[in-house]
């Protein structure tokens, strides 16, 4: 059975990008977009995780990180046997 552990989120949000230079009416909103419209915005790249798990875990891809390219929102999820 494998369980899915989130590692972290981090956020790099640059205000000056984003807050100052924009007027609330000119904001997005990101709670009322589609999972299909939030992922077209973010890069997702794969991994190899480190820790235990054996010579399948360091050898293939075991982890994924997401980033929100408009905010610098970073999360990252790998697998675990358990």
């Amino acid at each position: 059975c494998w369980n899915y552990q989130p590692l972290f989120l981090s956020c790099n949000y640059n205000t000056n990008d984003n807050c100052s230079s924009t007027s609330s009416s000119k904001k997005k909103n990101y709670l009322e977009l589609t999972d299909d419209e939030l992922f077209r915005e973010c890069e997702m790249d794969t991994y190899k995780s480190l820790g235990p798990g054996g010579q399948h875990h360091n050898k293939h891809e075991s982890a994924v990180r997401l980033k929100h390219i408009p905010t610098g929102f970073i999360a990252q999820a790998a697998e675990d046997r358990s």
